[in-house]
């Protein structure tokens, strides 16, 4: 169907839940694979919770049964590039939104998660509050129809929504991020 590279995989099981990241890092391009370094291991805990309670969305723990897609295609890190994520108007580009949408096509994506910072509904409008992965999914909200969206935070020690919401605590953290996720239709 589609060929791994690092910035997409189709999943194995479950190619029709699909979890967007930003972009690949160093261990993503060396492994040419996506979520292959810490935040794989971080979607790997992410995941036991979910499978553990929304097993009718989430029926596994492996990341490899799900499609792992990047709103950006190109690895960045901080050592050569100076960035470790894409800037907002490279995923705005027409060909990445493209690229996204084929992607999600290719899989008949009907869950789309976004990694990454969690948006209160009272600023859905604000967009200086995106973050890549949001940005990717208000591009192909309008585009892809056929999904049901949600953006939720990164499960990152680094990342402040973990400490803040959760603690430091994964299963609290995702406790609280996924009280509000849909349930089967």
């Amino acid at each position: 169907m589609c060929r791994i590279t690092e910035e997409f995989r189709p999943g194995d099981a479950f190619p029709s839940v699909v979890f967007i990241g930003a972009c690949p890092g160093q261990e993503e391009h060396r492994q040419a694979r996506p979520f292959a370094g810490d935040s794989g291991v971080n979607l790997d805990e992410m995941l036991e919770w979910m499978a553990a309670n929304h097993r009718d969305i989430f029926p596994s723990t492996r990341r490899d049964d799900y499609t792992l897609l990047n709103a950006w295609p190109r690895a960045l890190w901080k050592a050569r590039d100076g960035r470790y994520l894409p800037k907002l108007s490279w995923v705005d580009r027409p060909d990445n939104v493209e690229r996204l949408n084929n992607q999600l096509a290719a899989v008949q994506a009907s869950i789309v998660v976004g990694l990454g910072r969690p948006i209160a509904n009272a600023r859905l409008e604000q967009i200086q509050y995106d973050q890549p992965a949001t940005r990717a999914i208000r591009r192909l909200i309008v585009r892809y129809r056929n999904a049901r969206y949600f953006i939720v935070g990164h499960p990152s020690p680094r990342n402040r929504d973990l400490r803040d919401r959760g603690n430091g605590d994964m299963g609290r953290w995702a406790e609280r991020t996924f009280a509000a996720f849909p349930g089967q239709n």
